[in-house]
């Protein structure tokens, strides 16, 4: 239903980029990293495709999550655990952007 730049992916559908806006930013940037959108009534789950070539080869990555039932399927149950796990996280000076993998780290 969708292909274009995360920029205009951000713009069009700026409840459900998140992925791609913060993928985009980590890599080659908004206007140079493609988003292809695919709408599913019947899905299950939130699909990520991320695909990449260099000249080493040609990688692939899927992240396949079960959708939040509250959200009327626009994001997955895992978006509200990655959103506590950084408030718990912030008080250790780990700011917004952060990528937390597992408990706040304690010093």
């Amino acid at each position: 239903m969708f292909r274009g730049s995360a920029r205009e992916a951000a713009l069009t559908f700026p409840r459900t980029s998140n992925s791609s806006v913060a993928l985009a930013l980590a890599t080659l940037g908004l206007d140079r990293v493609e988003v292809v959108v695919v709408a599913d009534p019947d899905a299950t789950s939130t699909r990520h495709v991320v695909e990449w070539e260099s000249p080493l080869g040609r990688y692939e990555l899927t992240f396949e999550n079960a959708i939040d039932p509250a959200s009327s399927g626009r994001t997955s149950s895992i978006t509200a655990w990655s959103v506590i796990e950084v408030l718990a996280a912030l008080p250790l000076g780990i700011g917004p952007g952060a990528v937390v993998l597992g408990p706040p780290y304690r010093s």
